[in-house]
């Protein structure tokens, strides 16, 4: 009887270190593609993209000069973080500033445009890819998510 009692309370145990640890792996894995979005976002409004993940940073393709005089005529519409000559993408530059890390399933968390943004983002992205990360973007994020597996590790006396 008493074995069967320390069964069920190693068995709980474990359950509620599984459980525990599987939340912290949905956290980093949350943290990570938060951080790769904000990059993406950094390195398209300094007007370089990326046409495969691993890739090499590569200028954007510039703007027509007629283009950027249309932006300029209608600058008001253009968001802050962009100017007429210099494009964040589309031409209200809102395309950026709506993508964000959505979860799928646990751990698992993808980069995506808001709904009203997806068929955009597939459009812009055929002719000035950027939502891709460098070899040197993806090193960054897994440094830090080492890092953060690390501290878990440490916390939770594994190191």
């Amino acid at each position: 009887m008493a074995d069967k009692s320390l069964s069920q309370q190693l068995d709980s145990i474990l359950k509620g270190v599984k459980r525990e640890i599987t939340a912290s792996i949905d956290g980093i894995a949350r943290d990570y593609a938060r951080e790769a979005v904000e990059l993406i976002q950094e390195r398209t409004r300094a007007g370089s993209g990326i046409a495969m993940d691993g890739g090499s940073i590569s200028s954007l393709k510039k703007l027509s000069r007629k283009y950027i005089r249309y932006r300029q005529l209608n600058s008001r519409l253009l968001s802050s973080q962009t100017s007429a000559g210099k494009s964040n993408l589309t031409f209200s530059g809102k395309l950026l500033d709506k993508l964000a890390a959505k979860r799928q399933s646990r751990g698992v968390w993808l980069i995506v445009p808001s709904n009203d943004r997806t068929a955009i983002a597939k459009y812009v992205s055929k002719a000035r890819p950027f939502l891709f990360l460098s070899s040197t973007e993806l090193r960054k994020l897994n440094l830090n998510a080492q890092r953060r597996f690390d501290a878990l590790a440490k916390r939770k006396g594994f190191d």
